[in-house]
């Protein structure tokens, strides 16, 4: 970047001028007619466009002529002029001539002091003939402000610039912008002298290739035309470099890189440290397209100034009526331009919100008595117009360069910055996102989130910046300063125990204990799950199931199902018999046993003699498969029993036949 260095060429210019007595004719364009004053100044200017401002404390009229006209009007009689205007104390005005070529423009107060220079500082829009007219549009302040950091925001929505002559004339891209923050840095030495620099935090665009680059440069401003610097006397990551028309300037740029669209962020100077004398240009790029980032600053270059003898107090300045050694104005500046070495550039497209602040205790607050036009760089736009919002916003867009007053505005209202970053992240859904609030922001998890089959995941807190807050809301305040919340929405992870039997069990959890034939809880990842089980457990229709398992205490791991199958079933069987009987090897007249669901009862069949009878009992063979309650049923045994007593009556009949014989 180069500065503007028409006020202090247009100063040599500045003549007094006396009464004369030649007379000539006006030229036919003239606008008004005037009358000459008994002593004025005036500037001899080749330009289509200028701006001026009056740093002073009194008011001035200004004139604009032709040379013919000025002729006249220097040998004192009435002539015709361009224009005639009043310029009061901290006023601006931007004048459209009718054409490129040479002009003259006296200055007069209302009580004429030829002896005093005017306290008017004039911007050359155009420099030569085929240069376009263009001046530095964005925001610009002359405070007044004291104070060791500037800040400048920027919110880019569209941007495109053209310079056909860029590459072959100056240097630079064809496609070439740069959006400027301009100050002015002010140190008193202990031996009572003041020095003055000019720091430049800049971003350089190449707009058809969606590049960006960041840029700083330090002028000394102390002398006329421009202080001495060497890389001696000024250090940093860059260098001293000497310009195209001889003046030494530190300067560092950081490597291309690309951006998209919007594109936003700011640029922040900071004076660091007195002794050494140093001053840090930064930048923070929060938005690139759809991703936000941080508010982390890049210090790309810290500089140290060696001044001659100690530094007593230092700040960065804006003063309305003042300007440097060097006769440049003490202002602040955030505009658009041209991309460097004094280039002009015609933006096809810009959209932009802009906010220019300083820092006042632990506050940022926008600077006040605000201009359309910057007035110290050399870089231009020729088409660029910006207006104040009521947001607090400054909106730059493609327009006609302003003419007239170029002030913008007494004051803006605080802009709703955004400085306060929120990072979210949900560890359950992996739902992720940064963004920026500008007012109170709630946040709210939801309390359960399904994981699939068998898996959910419970919230269980926030952590705020790594501090925990109870409950699925939080809620941020933004800040007027940066500041970053990183917000985690924690959970921990359940999964679905399912316990299946077939009898009653004791199933307990990290939280109760139930006994049940079924049941189905959500328990936290590895818990433990006991489950008891009762040995037997005995049916009121004379069944019983017996446990062959023990109890378990399981570590959850996974979804589970536990089916509890491992049960033998039994069955009570009673037999009874009047007279004994074998069972399975045992003799018992009751036999009553709990038996296993499929056993086998062998009945062994028997025949007992009871009261001059046989009775038998066939025998059986009982599977079990029921309760059983029986009793064996004996029957006469007519065989025996008539053979039994077929016998005795053949005995009786043989012992009575032989009683007979023996008789005989």
């Amino acid at each position: 970047m180069e500065m503007g260095m028409t006020k202090g060429l247009m100063r040599a210019l500045v003549i007094v001028a006396l009464a004369l007595t030649l007379y000539l004719t006006a030229v036919t364009h003239a606008q008004v007619t005037v009358t000459p004053p008994s002593c004025w100044r005036y500037w001899v200017i080749n330009a289509s466009y200028f701006v001026i401002y009056n740093y002073g404390t009194q008011s001035y009229t200004i004139y604009v002529m032709t040379p013919s006209e000025y002729q006249v009007f220097s040998q004192g009689y009435t002539t015709e002029a361009i224009g005639e205007w009043v310029l009061n104390p901290q006023s601006s005005l931007a004048v459209f001539l009718p054409s490129y070529g040479e002009y003259y423009v006296p200055v007069t107060t209302s009580t004429p002091s030829c002896s005093q220079e005017p306290t008017l500082y004039l911007y050359m829009g155009n420099v030569n003939s085929s240069a376009p007219m263009g001046v530095p549009i964005g925001v610009s302040s002359f405070g007044p402000v004291s104070t060791n950091e500037v800040l400048g925001f920027f919110n880019i929505t569209g941007i495109s610039a053209y310079n056909p002559v860029g590459e072959s004339k100056y240097g630079v891209p064809n496609s070439g912008a740069s959006l400027q923050l301009n100050v002015v840095m002010e140190a008193e030495l202990t031996d009572g002298t003041t020095q003055y620099y000019w720091l430049q935090d800049v971003i350089q665009f190449i707009t058809d290739s969606n590049e960006l680059r960041f840029v700083d440069n330090v002028w000394n401003f102390t002398a006329y035309p421009v202080g001495s610097l060497t890389n001696s006397t000024i250090s940093g990551v860059g260098a001293v470099y000497i310009s195209s028309d001889g003046r030494p300037y530190y300067a560092y740029a950081t490597s291309n890189e690309p951006h998209s669209l919007p594109l936003a962020g700011y640029l922040l100077i900071k004076l660091v440290s007195l002794n050494p004398l140093e001053v840090q240009f930064c930048y923070s790029v929060i938005q690139s397209g759809g991703q936000y980032y941080p508010p982390n600053f890049n210090c790309y270059d810290t500089v140290t100034i060696n001044t001659p003898e100690p530094v007593v107090s230092a700040s960065i300045v804006a003063l309305p009526n003042e300007e440097t050694p060097s006769q440049y104005l003490l202002d602040a500046e955030l505009v658009f331009v041209g991309y460097a070495s004094g280039e002009y550039t015609t933006f096809n497209t810009l959209n932009a919100y802009l906010a220019l602040l300083y820092r006042r205790g632990n506050a940022w607050v926008p600077y006040p008595n605000l201009y359309v036009n910057g007035w110290d760089t050399a870089e231009v736009a020729t088409d660029l117009t910006s207006y104040a919002e009521p947001s607090g916003f400054v909106y730059v867009t493609t327009g006609s360069l302003p003419t007239g007053s170029t002030f913008l505005t007494q004051s803006l209202p605080q802009p709703q910055l955004p400085m306060t970053y929120v990072y979210y992240f949900n560890i359950a859904t992996y739902e992720s996102w940064g963004m920026y609030i500008t007012a109170p922001t709630t946040i709210t998890a939801p309390t359960v989130v399904s994981g699939g089959q068998g898996v959910e995941y419970v919230f269980t807190g926030f952590l705020v910046n790594g501090m925990p807050v109870s409950g699925n809301t939080v809620t941020l305040e933004p800040s007027n300063d940066f500041t970053t919340y990183t917000v985690q929405a924690n959970y921990e992870t359940y999964y679905l125990v399912t316990v299946v039997s077939p009898v009653p069990v004791t199933v307990a959890t990290y939280n109760e204990s139930t006994t049940t034939t079924a049941f189905s809880e959500w328990v936290p990842s590895g818990s433990v799950v006991s489950i008891y089980v009762h040995g037997t457990y005995t049916f009121n229709n004379y069944t019983r199931l017996v446990y062959l398992g023990g109890n378990e205490s399981i570590t959850v791991n996974n979804p589970m199902t536990v089916t509890l199958n491992d049960f033998e079933r039994q069955y009570y069987v009673v037999i009874n018999s009047p007279y004994p009987v074998t069972i399975n090897g045992t003799v018992t007249t009751h036999y009553s046993e709990w038996l296993t669901q499929g056993t086998v009862l062998t009945i062994e069949p028997n025949t007992v003699f009871v009261n001059g009878v046989f009775l038998s009992e066939p025998g059986a063979i009982i599977t079990v498969n029921a309760p059983t309650n029986t009793t064996i049923q004996w029957t006469i045994n007519w065989t025996l029993t008539a053979s039994l007593y077929l016998v005795i009556l053949v005995i009786i009949v043989v012992a009575v036949v032989l009683v007979l014989r023996r008789r005989r």
